[in-house]
């Protein structure tokens, strides 16, 4: 049950996304193909196209987050910023950031502080 729970869990996050974006396109008054077209191309720059790989992007990434969990990927991230920024730096960008947890900030501190 988990595993399918997993596996269907990127699915519906891409398709949540979808339908806000297709609601809102037939809440201008769009049907049918005009409001799937306005849709795709709200959802990213690059018209239709972009908003394709956006909603690819956003089913990977709930991909990786029902697989490793929100903390590993945001601790994933620091580790691969502190390849180009100080410790300084990359602490001082999170520390501005007001919808990162306390319970996370601390987190990503001590991971800088044993890096």
């Amino acid at each position: 049950m988990d595993k399918l729970i997993k596996r269907l869990a990127p699915f519906g996050v891409m398709g949540i996304v979808f339908i806000v974006a297709l609601t809102s396109a037939m809440a201008a008054g769009l049907a049918g193909a005009a409001a799937f077209t306005v849709a795709m191309a709200t959802l990213g720059p690059g018209g239709m196209i972009g908003g394709m790989i956006t909603l690819g992007i956003v089913g990977i990434v709930a991909s990786l987050a029902t697989e490793y969990g929100y903390d590993a990927i945001v601790l994933a991230i620091i580790k691969e910023q502190l390849k180009t920024k100080s410790k300084e730096e990359v602490w001082g960008e999170i520390a501005q950031k007001k919808l990162i947890s306390k319970d996370l900030k601390l987190k990503i501190k001590d991971y800088i502080d044993r890096a």
